[in-house]
């Protein structure tokens, strides 16, 4: 979790000085006393006219290729992160942007330990990897079909007319159930939807996508 915090940080490149490190120590410890993650899914055949009207670009097909069901989700990290946030932000930016990057690879930290522990729910069947509205071809707009197949306010998420969601710190997705165990992709900055302007890119720089 500590590299995924400094890709994320952009701190990959020489030391990480102590008052970085006492500062992402913080934040951990203020995400493990206030986050409280939940998550909520529903699993729909690929045939439900509902899912395919979901089902946009080549990026979720290969995805999916070789599963029966498709399993639409939300999770949230919960109000109180983002009210630590703006707190922060009104005491110091750079501690709120640490905080901020903390938390993000914090919430996929509880979303792959959340789609982990489903996998005795769904044995003898195969998950895939999760994909998200806005990277590579499925686009942001995508968001109203997914709250319209899982409900938000079962675990406190609501969608706002922008695509993004509250609380910010919150994740949706799509993952396939495949009777074969499936190959899994390769996350990076040739399926990303910013690939052609990206500004890290031109730096010779990534960021926790690629």
């Amino acid at each position: 979790m500590r590299q995924a915090i400094y890709q994320q940080l952009d701190l990959l490149e020489g030391p990480v000085s102590k008052r970085m490190e006492d500062l992402i120590d913080e934040a951990l410890e203020s995400l493990g006393r206030l986050a409280r993650p939940r998550w909520t899914y529903r699993v729909y055949s690929l045939e439900d006219p509902r899912l395919k009207k979901l089902l946009q670009g080549g990026d979720l097909a290969d995805l999916l290729r070789g599963a029966s069901q498709g399993v639409v989700y939300l999770g949230s990290l919960g109000f109180e992160v983002d009210r630590e946030e703006g707190r922060l932000a009104c005491l110091s930016v750079e501690r709120a942007w640490v905080y901020q990057g903390v938390a993000s690879v914090y919430l996929a930290r509880e979303e792959a330990l959340w789609k982990g522990g489903l996998a005795r729910e769904f044995s003898p069947l195969y998950a895939t990897d999760s994909f998200s509205p806005g990277y590579g071809d499925f686009p942001l707009a995508c968001q109203e079909e997914i709250f319209k197949l899982v409900p938000g306010q079962e675990v406190g998420v609501s969608l706002l007319s922008s695509g993004l969601m509250r609380p910010l710190k919150s994740k949706s997705g799509i993952f396939g159930l495949s009777k074969k165990e499936p190959v899994h992709r390769h996350r990076g900055c040739g399926t990303c939807l910013l690939r052609k302007t990206c500004q890290l890119k031109t730096q010779g720089r990534v960021c926790s996508y690629g």
